[in-house]
């Protein structure tokens, strides 16, 4: 950025996010209480039900609104740490978060990682009360990072993962197969197609056994 001085270094970058998270989470308990913030916030009364509900078998009463690659993650944090599901979900959605901001700094530098950790004020609330936009930003700039440095199925591996998050993710998958395409790259197409395909139906499978329908 011309005349914006010394671009930040991954260091700095951190600890502007850092103390945006300092912050944040300060005001919240400043005036309430923060886990009733989370648990209010969002998708969160519906993650948190389902990730219980995967953690511990039981599909009774478990409604199919959003999609569950956040809490298939947040029910395994739970089973690894013992932790309930809403500490689960907060360290998946403060580690995601800052490993986004990481890779927006891979990807496009200092300064373009500093604005994005701070400038927008929804991603600062679904980073530190809790939701899957986090994880679903760590796939999906995992999966262009990926895709750079020309590691095709892998970068369709983490795009359809993001998929499982955000639908929104097929996107990345369209994108990957379309480069590959303009490219003539087309064992690599099929490769990635095949791996979309694969992560979807591993993703259907379980829902059709909870539920009788994908």
């Amino acid at each position: 950025m011309h005349g914006a001085g010394p671009e930040p270094s991954r260091g700095e970058v951190l600890v502007i996010a850092l103390v945006a998270c300092a912050l944040f989470v300060f005001v919240i308990k400043l005036f309430g209480s923060y886990a009733g913030r989370v648990d209010g916030f969002g998708d969160n009364d519906a993650y948190i039900p389902i990730a219980s509900a995967i953690r511990h078998w039981d599909f009774h009463g478990v409604s199919v609104r959003h999609f569950w690659g956040l809490p298939y993650l947040m029910a395994f944090v739970s089973f690894i740490t013992r932790a309930p599901e809403r500490t689960a979900l907060l360290l998946v959605s403060f580690a995601s978060s800052f490993v986004s901001i990481a890779l927006a700094y891979e990807l496009w530098g200092g300064w373009v990682a500093a604005f994005f950790a701070v400038l927008n004020f929804d991603w600062m609330q679904r980073s530190f009360l809790g939701g899957a936009e986090p994880l679903f930003m760590a796939l999906l700039l995992a999966g262009f990072l990926i895709a750079r440095k020309g590691r095709w199925p892998l970068a369709a591996l983490f795009s359809a993962l993001c998929t499982t998050v955000r639908p929104v993710g097929f996107f990345a998958l369209l994108a990957i197969a379309a480069v590959l395409l303009w490219r003539r790259e087309f064992r690599q197409c099929a490769l990635a197609t095949l791996i979309g395909l694969a992560v979807g139906a591993l993703y259907a499978l379980p829902l059709k056994l909870y539920f009788g329908s994908p």
